[in-house]
């Protein structure tokens, strides 16, 4: 997959070559590596977004209700996908209680 730097070197008729030492430096520091997006990152964003909505919705004035029913909605949103996300790890540890209570 091209990259956009190299996109835009391709659409200047360019090549890595033509950059200048400066260029190439900053290509080289700017030319990220396919970065990966865990679970645990997903979690963590969502814990926090989920955080921030909540503090959001107790300092909103009372008089405001549709930012009241804006907020308590995406504060919802982000409750329920943070249930799906925690959906696996619960049901594994249920499933380790029930094989731990028929072992004894």
């Amino acid at each position: 997959m091209e990259n956009i730097y190299d996109k835009i070197l391709k659409d200047q008729a360019l090549g890595y070559e033509d950059l200048t030492t400066a260029e190439q430096e900053t290509y080289n520091k700017s030319n990220f590596a396919p970065k990966t997006l865990s679970v645990g990152d997903v979690k963590n964003y969502v814990s926090y977004m989920k955080n921030s909505i909540a503090l959001q919705l107790t300092n909103t004035s009372l008089d405001d209700e549709l930012k009241i029913v804006l907020l308590q909605a995406r504060l919802k949103n982000y409750i329920l996908l943070e249930m799906f996300l925690l959906a696996p790890e619960k049901a594994e540890e249920a499933f380790k209680k029930q094989v731990a209570k028929k072992a004894t």
